[in-house]
Parts: C-alpha cells; sequence; structure tokens
C-alpha cells in the first residue's frame, strides 16, 4: 500500500504547476486495487529454512491484487498542488511531465532516476463528475511493474479529524 501511495504521490505532485481538475474539496473515501508483478530478485541461498520460506510467503502475498480503502480531506489546496502527498516528500530526482490538464482530466508521466531502481510510469485520474472520481496508475519500478486502479467518492464537505 505504501508503495502505491508514493507512486501516486510521484505522479500527480507539480511543483510548478498547478493541476486544474475540478472535484470538490471536503472528505474523500478513496479504493485502490493494486496489481504487482516481477519482484527484485532476492538471493535466498544463505538464508535458513525458516527465514527462505516466510521471505517466499511474504513475496506470494505482495504479487496478490490488494485493495485499501482510506479517507482523506482535500482542500482546494490540495487539489490544486498537491493533489495527494505535499510536493516536499517527493523525490528531487523524478520528473513530473503533465499531458492533460483539464477540469475532467489529468495525466502525468513520471520518470525517477533513483540510485536502486529506476522508475517510470503514467497516471491517469478522470473526474466523472465533481463527486466521483476514477483513475490507474502503471509504472515500472526496476523489474517490478505496479498497476494502480482507483476509484474516489466525496463524502462530505465535513472533514471531521480526517486530514
Amino acid at each position: 500500500m505504501k508503495l502505491c501511495l508514493i507512486a501516486l504521490s510521484f505522479a500527480v505532485s507539480a511543483f510548478a504547476q498547478t493541476v486544474n481538475f475540478d472535484a470538490k474539496p471536503g472528505l474523500w473515501e478513496t479504493t485502490t486495487v493494486s496489481k504487482s508483478a516481477g519482484m527484485p530478485a532476492i538471493d535466498t541461498s544463505k538464508m535458513s529454512p525458516e527465514v527462505r520460506q516466510r521471505v517466499e510467503e511474504s513475496m506470494k502475498k505482495n504479487m496478490a491484487p490488494q485493495t485499501h480503502t482510506t479517507r482523506s480531506c482535500m482542500t482546494k489546496e490540495k487539489l490544486e498542488k498537491d493533489l495527494f502527498l505535499d510536493p516536499k516528500q517527493t523525490s528531487a530526482s523524478c520528473k513530473r511531465t503533465i499531458v492533460t490538464n483539464t477540469r475532467t482530466t489529468v495525466d502525468v508521466k513520471i520518470e525517477c532516476a533513483n540510485d536502486k531502481y529506476a522508475t517510470a510510469g503514467t497516471f491517469h485520474l478522470e473526474a466523472l463528475s465533481r463527486e466521483s472520481v476514477k483513475g490507474t496508475f502503471k509504472t515500472t519500478i526496476g523489474p517490478m511493474q505496479v498497476n494502480v486502479d482507483m476509484t474516489s467518492k466525496w463524502i462530505g464537505s465535513d472533514c471531521g479529524d480526517v486530514k
């Protein structure tokens, strides 16, 4: 899940551009379904049988589709500039290119040069209405591919204590 959120944040954070996406500010509920393939090779030859089995089980579990639902408070500023994550928390090695930037559609292309694995991906976000959004994120992180489908719905204007 953390990987998906980081990937999504890279996709839509643009330091110098304002996103024109038109969605209502307030409390939103987002459901993501992520699918991964091509995990990095791990040398298990020096591991005990018990540790090797745990590592293999963990890798299999991470490859299975994972569904997560979260709630977040989207302010006007977050919608225009940060959308999913504060730009201060994204890597400086990432180049973001906003390909489409309309009131109903945002398409972003990303490329990151990291020490261990290069990352490249695309993000598509579409407003079905001001209260309903869907999107996809497709990325390659070294040998791993991650595909995320998301749907998000507006709950109300009052966020309560949700940040």
